[in-house]
């Protein structure tokens, strides 16, 4: 059952003024302004509803560990069928590809249903914390540009 509502077109804003890395991700692979605020609403519910579940007690905290595994291993997998098959592509196309290919593939939560946003959104966290990347030179791209706003 999911707790979390659409955010408010403030709290959108609020999101991209904070610079996450998630978002600098989506740049990178040259995302639109429409796909970041879906982004922006699946990271926020799934925050809210990962906390919400957890405090509940209707997920355990190894669930939520086991599930993010499952999807670094999804991600990772859909990284390496990219890179063969799309490996003359734009460093950028392939990135979107991988990113689609993410959120287009459904990952279980051990018995409980989980909705796609609750998926992409955790998908997000993981990039935001350089776990995952959408571009194939994800973390050497997002280093440069945090090098530049020390500037």
């Amino acid at each position: 059952m999911t707790y979390s509502v659409e955010p408010s077109n403030q709290e959108i804003e609020q999101e991209f003024q904070k610079k996450r890395v998630y978002i600098e991700q989506l740049d990178i692979i040259d995302c639109d302004y429409t796909e970041k605020v879906e982004a922006i609403n699946d990271y926020l519910r799934a925050a809210i509803d990962r906390a919400t579940w957890a405090e509940n007690g209707d997920i355990s905290m190894q669930s939520i560990q086991t599930y993010e595994s499952n999807l670094k291993r999804t991600w990772k997998l859909q990284k390496r069928i990219v890179m063969l098959e799309k490996k003359n592509e734009p460093s950028e196309n392939q990135g979107k590809m991988i990113y689609y290919k993410c959120q287009d593939k459904n990952v279980e939560m051990d018995s409980v249903y989980v909705p796609d946003f609750f998926k992409n959104g955790c998908y997000h966290a993981l990039a935001n914390n350089l776990e995952i990347g959408w571009h194939p030179q994800y973390s050497e791209l997002i280093k440069e540009e945090s090098d530049s706003w020390k500037i």
